[in-house]
């Protein structure tokens, strides 16, 4: 079977599973997000935390990671038909970016419940995603177009969906 075949099966599959009929704010994971999860389950596993205490401490390491992360990768815009999503590398698209923070995070004991995943827009107008923390006093955006670890309000940006404490369930914007 090839990946587009494996990709246009998996899509009809999604298209019959429980997730097709979860209310209107519920919304699919994309595509790629499904296909890292098919390939690396213990990377997707659900969380019962849902935010941690934001504290000087934690925010120190939420800009580590960031800085870390923006300066080892290099980006480069997937090429194909299907988004390749990934932790780790040399370099890779947006959706690697955060991947690979979250799973520093996680690696450096920061809840994964705590840890999402969100799409959104540049101002330009392009696909874009970052990862959000979710704090007791707010959310937190690491991205790679910022060497600053931001809130959500002073990112500027519109999330259109964002997974749950779940990596596979998400909800809309």
């Amino acid at each position: 079977m090839t990946l587009k075949s494996f990709a246009s099966a998996l899509g009809v599959a999604l298209l019959m599973s429980p997730l097709a009929a979860m209310p209107s704010q519920a919304a699919k994971p994309p595509l790629g997000m499904q296909l890292f999860c098919l390939n690396y389950a213990s990377n997707c596993q659900a969380d019962s935390t849902r935010e941690v205490a934001m504290s000087d401490r934690l925010m120190a390491l939420l800009s580590q990671v960031n800085s870390r992360v923006n300066r080892s990768m290099r980006y480069r815009a997937e090429r194909g038909m299907i988004d390749d999503w990934k932790v780790g590398g040399r370099s890779g698209d947006c959706e690697d970016f955060a991947l690979t923070k979250r799973a520093q995070l996680i690696g450096k004991g920061v809840p994964a419940g705590a840890l999402r995943l969100a799409t959104t827009k540049t101002r330009r107008g392009e696909p874009h995603a970052v990862l959000v923390v979710r704090t007791d006093r707010g959310d937190f955006i690491l991205d790679n177009l910022s060497g600053q670890v931001k809130t959500r309000r002073a990112a500027g940006y519109r999330l259109q969906m964002m997974s749950t404490n779940d990596p596979l369930v998400w909800s809309a914007g």
